[in-house]
């Protein structure tokens, strides 16, 4: 299911980095 098309895509790239950082404690 693609909502948001490439904006949705973005969001949940940033989501997941943020989450990557965060338990690296960066």
């Amino acid at each position: 299911m693609m909502v948001g098309g490439p904006n949705f895509r973005v969001a949940k790239a940033k989501k997941a980095f943020a989450g990557i950082a965060e338990s690296s404690g960066y």
